[in-house]
């Protein structure tokens, strides 16, 4: 096999810096991936920071396929709480969002500008969808006979199966979507390492293409993870101390994972174009 390293996505999008007229960052984008920076990618993703109050600048619009859009607070030792406010306009109404969540937008419904309201500590929000690169066509025409909009929203984290609880002072988990929370829903879900812990999980394989990711908890250097991972992916043992992506594939051999010299918690997560894990 050739080497895994481009799996292995580290940088942010272009210009995805926004600051206001003194200077102060706004939004930090962490992470991105399409087929523009890795031509196999079957889904698109981003993550950023929010670190102050702002307003989107994407307007009402719609998607061919369906996506994820998200908003986690950045205290690990309460994962659900955001600690802000995010205000999200979806099918005609406003969400008001005040703890982590993911929300669930089915293909043709139009969604967005949403408003980063109130900001005490500073919040991750991500998007993503099961298609190679981001397209979007302008829209505010609503769909008839969806009803409350609330019922797209998550704000669960993965409950543990029994017998493999993990200690909350190793791990604490955030927030989760999958099918069986909301229909016809993609995978996905995030929790927190506060310290490291013995590998896992065991090598395995999806019939999906999964992506799993690492990010730093330091939203002044976004880039840094604060730690160094060792990845398992199809049998080599990839290392990096820098937030990352890794892109697995269906069919690929990967994990388990190990984090060393951790200074600083760190988000992780995973998800896939399957509807359940």
């Amino acid at each position: 096999m050739e080497t895994p390293d481009k799996y292995f996505l580290k940088e942010p999008r272009q210009n995805a810096r926004e600051v206001d007229e003194n200077g102060n960052v706004l939004l930090e984008n962490i992470i991105h991936l399409d087929d523009k920076v890795f031509p196999e990618a079957k889904q698109y993703f981003a993550i950023s920071w929010y670190n102050k109050t702002m307003m989107s600048c994407i307007g009402s619009h719609i998607h061919d396929t369906a996506e994820f859009v998200g908003f986690i607070g950045s205290d690990p030792e309460h994962p659900q709480e955001l600690y802000g406010k995010v205000l999200f306009w979806l099918n005609g109404q406003w969400i008001t969002i005040e703890k982590s969540a993911i929300i669930y937008i089915p293909a043709g419904m139009p969604h967005c500008p949403y408003i980063v309201q109130e900001v005490e500590k500073p919040i991750l929000h991500f998007s993503g969808c099961p298609n190679s690169h981001y397209t979007m066509k302008a829209s505010i025409d609503i769909v008839d006979g969806v009803g409350d909009v609330n019922k797209f929203v998550s704000y669960k984290p993965r409950p543990f199966m029994p017998g493999k609880e993990t200690d909350p002072s190793l791990l604490r988990k955030a927030v989760w979507l999958d099918s069986s929370i909301i229909p016809g829903a993609p995978y996905i879900e995030f929790a927190w390492f506060l310290k490291p812990r013995e590998p896992k999980p065991p090598t395995h394989v999806h019939d999906f293409d999964e992506i799993v990711g690492f990010i730093g908890s330091n939203p002044d250097d976004p880039g840094d993870l604060g730690a160094t991972l060792n990845f398992n992916y199809d049998g080599e043992v990839v290392r990096t101390d820098r937030s990352v992506v890794v892109y697995i594939p269906a069919g690929v051999h990967h994990c388990p994972f190990l984090i060393e010299d951790m200074k600083r918690p760190i988000l992780s997560f995973s998800g896939g174009d399957g509807n359940r894990y």
